[in-house]
C-alpha cells in the first residue's frame, strides 16, 4: 500500500507533544515528531494514527489549524455531541479502493460522489469522515467529494470511515468492526452492487 503523507500544522504537533508523556510515545515516535517539528520529514497518516492512540488525543484534533483551548484531560472525560463526533473521530476504518473509467468516450454529466458513502456491518453503519477524506486524499480539491475520471483512466482513493467506541448512543466497538464482514455499496441503480471487505487489519 502506498504511503500517504499528511500535512499537520507544527503548532498542533507541539501542542499534542506538550499534552502527553514522551515515555508513552516511545523513542522512535518521539524522534519522528522532532523531525516533523523541524520540517525535515512529513508524517504519514498511519504515524498520526499511532500518535493519536498513544497520546489519547482524538485523531481529528491533529487536523485542526490551531490547537484547541481545552486540555487533553478534559477531552478524555467529556462527552462529544453528534456534530463533534463527526469532526473528531475516535477510530477510523480506512478503505483503499481503485476506481476505473472503462468507457470509451467522455460523459461530462456523469461522475462519482463519495458524500453519502457508508460502510455496513451486520448491525452497524460507519459514516465517511469528510475531514479525514481530504487528509487521506491530499490531491483532491477541498470541499468536493465528487469527481470525474477521463475514459481509460483509473485512480486510487482512501475512504476513511469513522466510529466511536466510547459514544453514549449506539457505540461501535473496534473488535466488532474488525471481526465483521463489511459491505461498501458502490451502486444502487439500476442494480445494486457492493464490495465485500474481509480481514480488516488492526
Amino acid at each position: 500500500m502506498p504511503t500517504v503523507n499528511v500535512k499537520i500544522q507544527p503548532a498542533i504537533i507541539n501542542w499534542a507533544l506538550s499534552q502527553t508523556s514522551e515515555e508513552l510515545l516511545g523513542e522512535k515516535l518521539v524522534e519522528n515528531i522532532r523531525h516533523w517539528i523541524d520540517g525535515t520529514k512529513s508524517p504519514t497518516f498511519h504515524q498520526i494514527e499511532d500518535f493519536s492512540k498513544k497520546s489519547h488525543i482524538p485523531l481529528g484534533y491533529f487536523f485542526l489549524r490551531t490547537p484547541p483551548a481545552e486540555q487533553v484531560g478534559l477531552l478524555e472525560y467529556r462527552t462529544l455531541d453528534s456534530a463533534n463526533e463527526m469532526l473528531y473521530p475516535e477510530m477510523v476504518c480506512n478503505v483503499k479502493i481503485t476506481v476505473k473509467n472503462s468507457n470509451s468516450k467522455d460523459e461530462p454529466d456523469k461522475g462519482i460522489d463519495f458524500l453519502n458513502y457508508a460502510l455496513y456491518g451486520k448491525d452497524f453503519q460507519l459514516q465517511l469522515s469528510e475531514l479525514l477524506y481530504y487528509v487521506a486524499n491530499p490531491d483532491m480539491e477541498d470541499g468536493l467529494l465528487s469527481f470525474r475520471l477521463m475514459p481509460g483512466t483509473e485512480k486510487e482513493f482512501y475512504l476513511p470511515f469513522s466510529f466511536r467506541p466510547s459514544a453514549d448512543v449506539e457505540p461501535i466497538q473496534t473488535e466488532e468492526v474488525r471481526n465483521s464482514r463489511l459491505y461498501l455499496p458502490v451502486c444502487l441503480y439500476p442494480e445494486q452492487r457492493q464490495i465485500v471487505l474481509e480481514g480488516i487489519d488492526s
